[in-house]
């Protein structure tokens, strides 16, 4: 079972997020995404070129490492399944600020058994 650090993966999930949709990872886009300050988007750039998650030039894109963007891809799919999961069970409401909660903590093996729900569910509608 992998054990991610939450805001990690937050920022992985939304340099991810933001190639999938055509767009550039500048510093002020992901703070703008996540909410959070320019200066802290970029000390977390820092942090995760550090740890080899992506590359960044000064004041340039950050682009995903092999190994950030199957961390960042997994987190997306996850983060996704939870989301198809809550609804298939009938919740409602925000269903994208539970699933960036309980992405982080739902284990490989429970978003195994979460997606053989929702194959089962979706078969017999």
């Amino acid at each position: 079972m992998h054990k991610g650090n939450p805001q990690v993966e937050e920022y992985l999930e939304a340099i991810y997020r933001l190639k999938e949709d055509g767009r550039a990872a500048r510093t002020n886009e992901l703070a703008a995404s996540l909410g959070v300050s320019p200066a802290s988007a970029s000390e977390m750039i820092g942090r995760l070129r550090d740890r080899g998650l992506l590359t960044h030039e000064r004041y340039g894109i950050a682009r995903l490492t092999p190994r950030g963007e199957r961390i960042g891809k997994r987190v997306t799919e996850k983060h996704r399944l939870i989301e198809r999961f809550l609804s298939a069970i009938g919740m409602e409401g925000d269903l994208h600020g539970e699933a960036c909660v309980l992405e982080h903590a739902v284990s490989d093996e429970v978003a195994a058994a979460m997606r053989k729900f929702v194959s089962k569910k979706k078969m017999h509608e």
